[in-house]
Parts: C-alpha cells; sequence; structure tokens
C-alpha cells in the first residue's frame, strides 16, 4: 500500500509540472516534452540492450544520431 501512496503523490506531482510548464510558455511546455522523450529514449536503449544483447552490436552512430534527430523533430514541429 505504501508504494501506492507514493506513485500516488509522485503521480500528481508530475501533473502538477506538466499543467503548469504547458500554461506558462510554449518554450516551456517544448522544453518539459523534450526532457521526457530524452529519458524515454535512453530507457528505450537499456531495455533493448537487456532483450537483445546484439543490440550492443549495431552501429556506434547510432545512439547519437537518435538523440540528435529527437530534438530536431520537436524542434522542427514546434513552429518556431
Amino acid at each position: 500500500m505504501k508504494t501506492f501512496y507514493t506513485r500516488s503523490i509522485t503521480a500528481a506531482v508530475f501533473v502538477i509540472v506538466m499543467l503548469g510548464a504547458t500554461l506558462w510558455s510554449p518554450a516551456t511546455f517544448f522544453v518539459l516534452f523534450l526532457i521526457i522523450a530524452l529519458g524515454g529514449m535512453r530507457e528505450y536503449f537499456q531495455l533493448m540492450e537487456r532483450i537483445d544483447p546484439d543490440y550492443r552490436l549495431v552501429s556506434p552512430w547510432h545512439r547519437p544520431c537518435v538523440y540528435l534527430l529527437v530534438p530536431s523533430v520537436f524542434f522542427a514541429l514546434s513552429g518556431a
């Protein structure tokens, strides 16, 4: 039951931060979702390495290029 309360409080804080960033300005909205997307990409890479050990043999340029592509796409779609 303790994890339920911890997750509930964390979710409430996350919702407050998301609403604040969304209502504050387009720049904070962009930065917030960029951080979330980059964190998601990092977690994806870690999961892929656990699931498929051969994933580490992918080109060394793969990860940096994806990390550069995500902000580029976010910037292009933001209309800035």
